[in-house]
């Protein structure tokens, strides 16, 4: 895809030796990280045989990561939710940060210009906010925002804090504040660790949890079952509970930002019009748009009420 210079250099960036073509609107296909360059002619797998792919990596999922923590329940920050996750968070960032170097490996990656800019500013105030709210579940993130060459309206971060905004989203997210609405909301994704407890479910149903090994190595197809299970391929990824828990997180860490939290009635009203009767991908498994209006109206008061001494705190 070519796009207009005015909006910033957009470079390849390579890693490593893996590669992968862009399809479609910028969705990537990964490859076996480093170890065989993938064949830009060969058609990148669609979304069912990727969705099988991972349900079948989730059994070696388990096998590497169960030496590494024991298996329990863990709590999700702030909602106080339970939740079952096999893996252990080292391992979950050291996934992420994997799947990162792949989903940039090929792409246009856009370093400089306005919109570049603009990601970076609010990026790193999410982050900041996200810190000082769940020091704990951040602790050891390595924030990064990467903004790539794609029309497709989509954004997504990795444990780890590895996040990806693509321009197409920028269409949409007109204004700072509806932005920081969109990484905040994926920044909660990672926070509440969606994307493990996904993993881990289907590990859970296939697998039994006394038989282990250690390899020693990242093994590819966990690096692109952590891509999916984040929503990194562009795919379904989330359910709806835990799309309205990352709404939840992600406007109180907007608003602590001091991003106006009430741009998310807006930008969600603007998502949902997309398409017209058959909306974005990224919308499959949100809430519908009755639902999520009822939730943030809910949620209005608390959110409004970080925002305002986050103001006052000079943010």
């Amino acid at each position: 895809m070519h796009r207009d210079e005015s909006h910033g250099q957009a470079t390849t960036v390579g890693v490593r030796s893996a590669r992968w073509r862009v399809a479609g609107e910028g969705t990537p296909c990964l490859s076996k990280l480093g170890l065989s360059k993938f064949n830009r002619s060969t058609p990148c797998p669609s979304a069912p045989v990727r969705a099988r792919r991972f349900l079948a990596t989730c059994a070696s999922v388990l096998i590497a990561c169960l030496p590494a923590a024991p298996l329990g329940c863990a709590t999700v920050p702030e909602t106080g939710r339970t939740q079952f996750v096999a893996l252990s968070p080292s391992a979950e960032r050291s996934l992420g940060e994997a799947a990162f170097e792949e989903m940039l490996a090929g792409a246009k990656v856009i370093t400089s210009g306005p919109e570049f800019a603009r990601v970076q500013r609010v990026g790193q105030r999410i982050a900041e906010a996200s810190n000082r709210r769940y020091p704990q579940a951040c602790a050891d993130f390595a924030w990064q925002f990467a903004l790539i060459d794609t029309p497709e309206v989509n954004a997504w971060m990795l444990p780890g804090g590895k996040s990806g905004v693509n321009m197409g989203l920028l269409t949409v997210a007109t204004t700072d504040d509806e932005l920081a609405v969109v990484i905040g909301h994926e920044a909660a994704h990672a926070i509440a660790r969606h994307g493990a407890e996904r993993i881990s479910r289907g590990m859970a149903a296939q697998v039994v949890f006394g038989v282990a090994a250690a390899s020693g190595e990242v093994d590819p197809a966990l690096v692109e079952a952590t891509a999916v299970a984040y929503g990194a391929l562009g795919e379904t990824a989330f359910s709806r509970g835990e799309e309205s828990e990352a709404d939840h997180i992600g406007l109180l860490i907007a608003a602590d930002a001091g991003y106006d939290p009430r741009a998310a009635l807006e930008f969600w009203r603007k998502m949902g019009a997309l398409g017209g009767e058959k909306p974005p991908e990224f919308l499959s498994t949100h809430p519908s748009d009755e639902t999520r209006a009822a939730r943030l109206a809910q949620l209005m008061p608390q959110a409004l009420e970080v925002y305002r001494r986050a103001k006052e705190a000079g943010r």
